[in-house]
């Protein structure tokens, strides 16, 4: 006769404590639905500044503003603050930054009343002097053209006009374009 064989018991790890209460609610676990929500719905990634890129704070009312350079590898360049003083820039004072930009008066060269980050200085002019200068500069533009133009008329033969012929294309590596368009 044989002995009779043990029964080998299996140990079973033991079920989650999770439970639903028997009730089938007929989708999945909200668990469930935000990792897949997570998983196929990513943040927009922001987007990519250059480094280089200086941000200022907001204009004061009536006032443009940008950075000038004070220096250049390292050697002062008087020539370039002198040339945007005579237009009117002047630096902006670090008192006049709004609450959330203080950060700036950090940067701020306290002796003289201006902010310089790097080789920069924060200035500003009066919007409307600005607006001012850009017309000048138009009406000289308009001036200059219609000197030019006068010249040309002036120094043409008769009977062999100047063809002032103002055309203007746009060419594509690799594109030939036919003669006759």
């Amino acid at each position: 006769m044989t002995a009779p064989r043990k029964k080998i018991s299996k140990k079973v790890a033991p079920k989650p404590a999770v439970t639903n209460h028997g009730v089938d609610h007929g989708h999945e676990s909200r668990v469930d639905e935000m990792s897949e929500y997570d998983a196929t719905h990513q943040p927009e990634a922001a987007g990519w500044v250059r480094p280089s890129s200086l941000d200022a704070p907001p204009a004061q009312e009536g006032m443009t503003q940008r950075w000038v350079r004070k220096s250049i590898r390292g050697a002062d360049d008087p020539k370039n603050l002198n040339r945007t003083w005579r237009e009117g820039w002047r630096p902006r004072d670090p008192s006049t930054l709004p609450e959330d930009w203080r950060v700036f008066a950090n940067f701020a060269d306290k002796e003289n009343g201006m902010i310089v980050v790097d080789d920069l200085i924060l200035m500003e002019i009066d919007s409307e002097i600005l607006a001012r200068r850009k017309a000048a500069i138009e009406q000289q533009t308009r001036n200059q053209i219609r000197a030019v133009e006068h010249d040309l008329e002036s120094t043409q033969i008769a009977g062999h006009p100047i063809v002032k012929e103002h055309k203007s294309s746009v060419t594509h590596p690799g594109l030939k374009v036919a003669d006759d368009e």
